[in-house]
């Protein structure tokens, strides 16, 4: 999902179809792998992906760098009196390797993963914080939408 904010105010909502998934797939295609299979691997540590996860997760970051780049663009046409400073990731897709990096390059803008959960006590299974954080962005994002 795609959000500008100003001054604590939604002023521009956007689905965006892409994200962890996007990844998963190409891992898919790439490894001839069923869903669950690629998306352990995308979950490996990185260190023990093989050359084509690599290539993989590469063509997955293309796709959602295109698609933020669409938006970003779009927003940035329609609605001149904002100018984007800066972007935020969320999700489990912001922890991709490079992703965060391609997307400062065709944004030229900053971009950093949003650290919602300060402030937040979590009493889970540590190895879980950043994923119960990361996940929940898409519940803050839905909760912020203005019916039509």
């Amino acid at each position: 999902h795609f959000i500008v904010m100003h001054k604590n105010e939604l002023i521009f909502s956007r689905d965006v179809p892409v994200g962890g998934k996007s990844h998963t797939q190409e891992i898919e295609k790439a490894m001839a792998l069923n869903f669950q299979e690629a998306e352990a691997f995308k979950k490996a540590s990185v260190s023990e992906w093989p050359e084509q996860v690599h290539q993989a997760v590469l063509l997955g970051n293309k796709l959602v760098v295109d698609q933020l780049t669409g938006s970003f663009e779009f927003f940035a046409n329609t609605t001149q009196q904002f100018k984007i400073e800066k972007v935020y990731l969320t999700g489990g897709a912001a922890f991709t390797p490079g992703l965060l990096e391609a997307l400062q390059v065709s944004l030229k803008v900053k971009v950093e993963i949003l650290n919602y959960s300060s402030g937040v006590k979590y009493s889970g299974d540590p190895h879980l914080k950043n994923s119960f954080f990361q996940s929940g962005a898409v519940s803050l994002g839905l909760a912020l939408r203005k019916e039509k």
